[in-house]
């Protein structure tokens, strides 16, 4: 093996194979896996030299279809992998630059969900629907669960104010915990 071959597999299986957040940009990663698909006569063998499947390395290598503009997007990591495979499947070149100018520096699930506005609805305003996703609150709201051991009377006693308040065992628990904690009372 040459030692120029033998870097390329290196520098690619760090990338494909390693940490989450890749050394290289995904546009150097797809111009080594074509450099390497080339050298090994297509992207089978280089997927098995790798020891990642086909599709992934076909899939890598298809972001050099994309337009410049926008490979330099991906290049900038201001579009991320997944949305560039995305905006791939988009078939006009000059909509695939509207597109991806809308969802440069957005995080991955708004950049998703802006390219499947933009697949469905190819004639709308791109700008007013990014405007809406980048707006949107994305507050999270945790809950605890409690599991709280009670005998049968209690239980009995819980599902027959829960009745005559008409509601559940659970709301009626909940709504007397929120009255306990709203006066700040000690039980």
């Amino acid at each position: 093996m040459k030692s120029a071959e033998a870097e390329l597999l290196a520098e690619l299986y760090v990338d494909l194979k390693g940490r989450r957040d890749k050394r290289l940009d995904w546009i150097t990663i797809a111009t080594k896996c074509k450099e390497l698909s080339n050298l090994y006569g297509g992207f089978r063998e280089a997927a098995s030299k790798l020891g990642v499947s086909l599709q992934l390395v076909r899939s890598i290598v298809s972001l050099l279809d994309l337009p410049a503009g926008v490979q330099t997007m991906v290049k900038d990591r201001s579009i991320l992998f997944d949305a560039a495979q995305r905006l791939n499947t988009l078939k006009d070149p000059r909509r695939m630059v509207r597109v991806a100018r809308q969802i440069r520096n957005l995080p991955s699930r708004q950049q998703r969900e802006i390219i499947q506005f933009a697949k469905g609805h190819p004639d709308a305003d791109l700008v007013d629907f990014r405007k809406r996703v980048a707006h949107k609150e994305t507050r999270t709201e945790r809950i605890h669960l409690l599991m709280i051991p009670v005998d049968d009377l209690t239980f009995n006693a819980l599902q027959a104010l829960s009745r005559k308040g008409e509601s559940t065992v659970q709301g009626t628990i909940l709504k007397a915990v929120h009255q306990l904690v709203s006066q700040g009372t000690k039980p």
